[in-house]
């Protein structure tokens, strides 16, 4: 049990490497009644969230993708209650204690409560993460989008924080209940710093052998595979960016941390999971150095991260996985030519948006174009009844937010819209995640909107 971006997916994976477990993608089963209930809930708009139960079928059942949709359909028709599913999944598991990893049991006190009564003593691991590095990760991912379904009033990075806090207050407060012997407190930072160690004391607790499997995250695919080539891995898509565990990223939060911002609250539970850091701290501790521009007439190497994406697309060229899709509603009197000159301008602006990746000699290199032009693309619903706009839209957002690209050839970002009337229009920005990533496609949207409106008043 852990707020979202906590490494709960990196845990996940690690368990799965034990005979005696089975381990899955977050299955989201217990926020509801009945699997028909479940998939009326998270279709359209969090229809990736249903695939999980699928690669757990897959893998259970030993059976391609189309048959493990059959079986789930079956069951969603006759419409089975959720305590009746986790039966046929722990029969279908024999003598593997299952592992239901879902960040967003942690929301509500009340689907904690019904572990209690669904399961006989079940075992609980609380995972914990430093808050800051929790929040900062819940923004870069964008996770406002898919991983909470509510209606709310608060930005990104305030929805982050109530989310960490509310979810840890509610699995201390739901564990004062439960016997101690039945519940284990991780933190992530041991985890990463101290993995061997951190996952003996997790086999003792859970009352298997301790392999050396567990440690080795990153050999086999472990469920961590989508169940198509234009879907992605249900959880958290960046786990195979690395291929091992690197003991940095417990410190990457320091690189985005400039003010402290929590509220009183959020800091007294910090403290009381063991984390007293403060920007004071951090600032006299660290030693920060200049950051030298790099001359572009030369050889620009490419991240860990870009390597990374780059290699596996030469595996698959165009596979879809790691695009990262924008939606924005726009309402009122669209000024079309000047939100393409917009656009234009930000690309401009930021070279990342005209680097594309070329292969020299099995190497990747860099080359920036000095000028692209990025042409916006109108599909105009104007005529169809909103029934049919809402289908229509619907459809192209997923088939525009999946169409690949070329990572030699370029351009990494494609920028559509759909015209509903004239008032009411669709912005769809896709991009390649190997030139952007959840906090720039907010700096993105945030400099089109101030360009939008300096051109639109006949500002340069």
């Amino acid at each position: 049990m852990s707020p979202p971006r906590s490494g709960s997916t990196l845990l996940r994976v690690m368990l799965e490497g034990h005979e005696k477990l089975f381990s899955p993608p977050e299955l989201d089963l217990l926020s509801f009644n009945t699997l028909k209930e479940r998939k009326e809930k998270l279709s359209s708009n969090y229809s990736l969230w249903l695939e999980a139960t699928i690669r757990a079928i897959m893998e259970l059942k030993n059976c391609n993708v189309d048959e493990a949709k059959n079986i789930m359909n079956n069951y969603e028709s006759e419409d089975i209650s959720i305590k009746d599913f986790y039966n046929k999944l722990q029969n279908w598991a024999g003598n593997r204690i299952l592992v239901d990893k879902t960040p967003t049991y942690a929301l509500d006190k009340n689907i904690l409560q019904r572990i209690e009564k669904y399961f006989e003593n079940p075992l609980y691991i609380h995972l914990t993460r430093n808050h800051y590095a929790s929040i900062y990760s819940f923004i870069e991912a964008e996770l406002d989008k898919n991983f909470f379904r509510y209606e709310h009033s608060f930005n990104r990075r305030e929805l982050a924080e109530l989310i960490w806090m509310f979810s840890h207050q509610n699995i201390i407060e739901f564990l004062q209940h439960v016997p101690k012997e039945r519940q284990i407190r991780i933190k992530f930072e041991d985890l990463i710093n101290d993995t061997e160690n951190e996952m003996i004391r997790l086999s003792g607790f859970l009352g298997i052998e301790y392999k050396e499997n567990l440690i080795q995250p990153y050999q086999g695919k472990r469920m961590t595979d989508p169940i198509n080539q234009n879907s992605q891995m249900v959880g958290d898509f960046k786990f195979y960016l690395r291929n091992k565990i690197d003991p940095n990223v417990t410190q990457r939060w320091k690189n985005y941390h400039k003010v402290d911002f929590l509220s009183d609250t959020v800091i007294k539970l910090a403290k009381n999971l063991d984390y007293q850091l403060s920007v004071k701290s951090i600032t006299k501790e660290s030693n920060y150095q200049r950051i030298e521009k790099i001359p572009r007439d030369k050889h620009i190497p490419l991240s860990f991260s870009q390597q990374r994406l780059w290699f596996l697309d030469q595996l698959d060229p165009g596979k879809s996985t790691y695009n990262i899709p924008g939606v924005v509603k726009l309402k009122g009197n669209l000024n079309i030519k000047v939100l393409e000159k917009s656009i234009n301008e930000i690309v401009k602006r930021h070279e990342s948006l005209r680097t594309l990746f070329l292969s020299d000699d099995g190497k990747a290199r860099v080359h920036i174009l000095s000028d692209l032009k990025i042409n916006l693309k109108v599909y105009d619903l104007t005529e169809l009844n909103e029934k049919q706009k809402e289908k229509q839209s619907s459809e192209l957002i997923v088939e525009l937010s999946k169409k690949g690209f070329n990572l030699s050839e370029g351009p990494l970002i494609r920028c559509n819209l759909l015209k509903l009337n004239e008032k009411n229009y669709i912005l769809i920005i896709t991009t390649h995640h190997i030139i952007s990533d959840g906090w720039s496609s907010e700096i993105f949207v945030k400099e089109l909107a101030i360009l939008y409106k300096t051109f639109v008043n006949g500002k340069n």
